[in-house]
């Protein structure tokens, strides 16, 4: 009702807790639509129904598309970021049957949860905007994020991300049918796979 666009059910993520929808935007972006899923327990859904209150919608991570995790979790992130790599292998099935394997790289240890992204090599899979509708254009990607913080090194050579100094803040907009829609939260809790609740927080003491 919000856009004038269905999203498309991904399903659930069995262990994790969630359950999800994904609408395209232009340029191969997606929005995922995350919530906790109360027939699949888990921890990250868990998480989700601690910390929003039903129906609330707010930025929460945000993924950049590459094909250099592997060499970014043996190198960059521990050596040059100082931060500690989750490396994630996944395994799924296009609607065929064909078996599909991506891999996601996230981060932890640099204390201000989602505004640092996590990324994606969705490696020979067929990429998700390809088969959902699509809602309209990403207008603006905004982090925020303290000065000296090594996201504004990492984020340096992105493009389409705006990265402003600040207390924790992710913001991004988008049109639609019903005109452009903003969401923003201050202070993003950002996703933590299990193994990795180690209380990283985040500027003002709110977790990471």
């Amino acid at each position: 009702n919000m856009t004038g666009i269905k999203p498309s059910v991904v399903g659930s993520l069995r262990g994790l807790g969630t359950k999800s929808a994904r609408v395209g935007l232009d340029n191969n972006a997606y929005i995922e639509l995350i919530a906790p899923d109360p027939k699949n327990s888990g921890p990250i859904g868990a998480a989700l129904a601690s910390q929003l209150e039903e129906g609330q919608l707010m930025p929460w991570h945000y993924a950049i598309r590459s094909s250099e995790v592997e060499a970014m979790k043996d190198d960059y992130v521990p050596n040059e970021l100082g931060w500690q790599p989750d490396h994630i292998s996944m395994f799924g099935a296009s609607p065929d049957g064909t078996p599909k394997k991506w891999e996601m790289l996230y981060m932890y240890g640099h204390k201000i949860g989602g505004v640092v992204p996590f990324y994606i090599d969705w490696g020979h899979c067929d990429h998700p905007s390809a088969t959902i509708p699509e809602v309209g254009a990403l207008k603006s990607l905004v982090v925020r994020a303290p000065g000296g913080h090594k996201v504004h090194d990492l984020l340096s050579s992105v493009d389409g991300v705006t990265v402003e100094e600040g207390d924790p803040m992710l913001e991004f907009s988008f049109g639609s049918p019903e005109g452009t829609i903003t969401f923003s939260a201050d202070n993003p809790h950002g996703i933590k796979f299990p193994g990795f609740e180690e209380g990283d927080t985040g500027a003002s003491g709110a977790p990471g």
